[in-house]
């Protein structure tokens, strides 16, 4: 992720931690459209919950 945006002249990517979350900032080339931005924001939220809470089990087992 760093690498590619380093090869697109683009700013590099920021890992930011939000209370006990993780925030994921990547900088795009150009601007999207607000309305595609929410919907793609709470599709990858959820994921990211999903991704959060089979990490925490797997620790949780081992």
């Amino acid at each position: 992720m760093f690498k590619e945006a380093e090869a697109f002249g683009l700013p590099e990517p920021e890992i930011v931690e939000v209370g006990m979350l993780v925030r994921f900032i990547v900088y795009l080339a150009e601007s999207i459209n607000t309305q595609i931005s929410m919907k793609a924001t709470e599709q990858v939220a959820e994921q990211v919950n999903r991704l959060l809470f089979c990490l925490k089990r797997q620790l949780l087992l081992s």
